[in-house]
């Protein structure tokens, strides 16, 4: 199937052209008109799929998307899920990152998951609202975070996360 652009437009048809150069027509009529019109809210010309899936691995919410955009939520939760997705994956990696670690000075190091040490020191300082997140940066870099509260002032931990080398800094 080969993808079409928009070349023009002449006797009341579109003028269409393929990447091989091959033209087709497509005539403008009340269906084509209906099927634009249905899809106006869906396709904003604002904004592309791409746009989104960057805004959102950049760290913007749906909400901060649609806000941004004034795209409709559905259009934007289409293209923002796999990204989503792989943020979680990336959040997942890091907190599964095993970690040696001695209880004290006289003992063996045992291997510890990241994620665990780090929820039993928020849990043993009464964090509360603990929510972690992963964005990536304008240079590839990944960065995971855990936001959370302790005596109602909001915090937030940050690390540099490499999911090829499972290094975290």
């Amino acid at each position: 199937m080969a993808d079409l652009r928009i070349v023009g437009v002449s006797n009341n048809q579109l003028e269409l052209q393929a990447p091989d150069g091959s033209r087709h027509y497509l005539p403008i009529n009340e269906d084509l008109v209906k099927a634009i019109r249905s899809r106006q809210m869906e396709f904003p010309e604002s904004v592309s799929a791409r746009d989104i899936q960057q805004m959102i691995r950049l760290g913007a919410s749906v909400d901060d998307v649609v806000a941004k955009t004034g795209a409709d939520i559905e259009f934007v939760s289409r293209f923002a899920k796999p990204i989503i997705a792989e943020r979680n994956h990336i959040v997942s990696l890091a907190r599964n990152i095993r970690l040696a670690m001695a209880l004290d000075r006289f003992a063996e190091q045992t291997p510890v998951e990241f994620g665990n040490v780090i929820d039993e020191r928020l849990s043993l300082n009464g964090a509360r609202n603990i929510t972690w997140s992963a964005a990536k940066t304008l240079e590839g870099d990944w960065l995971v975070s855990v936001d959370f509260e302790i005596s109602a002032n909001p915090q937030n931990a940050t690390w540099s996360f490499d999911p090829k080398k499972l290094f975290l800094s």
